[in-house]
C-alpha cells in the first residue's frame, strides 16, 4: 500500500520532509474495523493529534485499521 510519511524531522521545504513509501496493508486485529482512506486533510490542529492510538499507522496511506468503539456511521451527506 502507498502512504506518505517520513524517516526523519526535517523542515517542511525540505523535498525528503514527507516522502511516498510502500507498506504492508494493515491486518485488523478483533474490533479494529479496516478503513478505505478516500481523502485526508491536515489543519493546526490535526499536526499533533490521532484519534484512536499513536501506535497505529496514520491517515495518509491507503487503508487504515481503526477500533470499532470509536466509529461513527458515515454522514447520509
Amino acid at each position: 500500500m502507498r502512504a506518505a510519511g517520513y524517516r526523519k524531522p526535517l523542515p517542511i521545504t525540505d523535498p525528503e520532509a514527507l516522502i511516498d513509501i510502500d507498506l504492508p496493508d494493515p491486518t485488523p486485529n478483533p474490533r479494529d474495523l479496516l478503513v478505505r482512506i478516500k481523502a485526508v486533510s491536515v489543519n493546526h490542529r490535526e499536526t499533533r493529534f490521532n484519534a484512536g492510538s499513536i501506535a497505529r499507522q496514520g491517515t495518509d496511506a491507503k487503508f487504515r485499521v481503526v477500533d470499532e468503539r470509536i466509529v461513527g456511521r458515515k454522514p447520509a451527506s
